[in-house]
């Protein structure tokens, strides 16, 4: 089976979402290379520019000259015919029928105001339509808070990957560098970004 991955995400801030596409892979890089997989034929489809993120058995091949939603609607699409799609990353090309979606986050639906309005637009848009294109729509686990990482309208073609980490991990405070930076009696803000 020849399967292309839509690879818009190695070239991606390594964090959420891209980090879980990354992640998804290297096992499959591994599994390529076993005698089960003989037959198997995988390829990365990435964005101009976007250099190979560590695999060894699955090669990245640059197509297209676009970016972001537009490469990953008209180039993934058009690069990508003759295989079966695959998009880890929550959305996935509209033109495309014969594929599979993970969807990751239900959060532009739960908590709109955390997002930019594009992002929000974006996913509120594309991805009940990419769901709808998809043969399959896979999500992550329950999230800490209980709740799957989705909002779907296909829940019939819905499958859980139960091997996938959830792209956050509960964690305890750790009040430590407080006290390392002498912040524990004097006003100070905290403030939290992607690295």
């Amino acid at each position: 089976m020849k399967t292309a991955i839509n690879g818009k995400f190695p070239g991606a801030k390594l964090e959420g979402v891209p980090r879980v596409g990354r992640e998804i892979l290297r096992p499959f890089d591994r599994l390529v290379r076993e005698p089960r997989s003989a037959g198997l034929q995988l390829v990365t489809l990435a964005l101009p520019g976007v250099e190979n993120p560590g695999l060894d058995a699955i090669p990245i091949r640059n197509v297209g000259r676009f970016q972001g939603v537009v490469w990953e609607q008209l180039e993934f699409a058009l690069h990508s015919l003759g295989h079966h799609a695959v998009n880890f990353t929550g959305t996935a090309s509209v033109l495309r029928r014969n594929g599979r979606v993970v969807i990751h986050d239900a959060q532009v639906f739960s908590t709109p105001k955390s997002r930019h309005w594009k992002s929000n637009y974006l996913y509120r848009v594309v991805t009940p339509l990419a769901e709808h294109a998809c043969r399959d729509v896979c999500t992550v686990p329950r999230t800490p808070s209980g709740t799957y990482g989705h909002t779907t309208w296909f829940r019939d073609r819905m499958c859980i990957l139960s091997t996938m980490p959830p792209t956050t991990w509960p964690a305890s405070p750790d009040e430590g560098v407080i006290d390392l930076l002498s912040l524990r009696d004097r006003p100070f803000l905290l403030s939290s970004s992607s690295v």
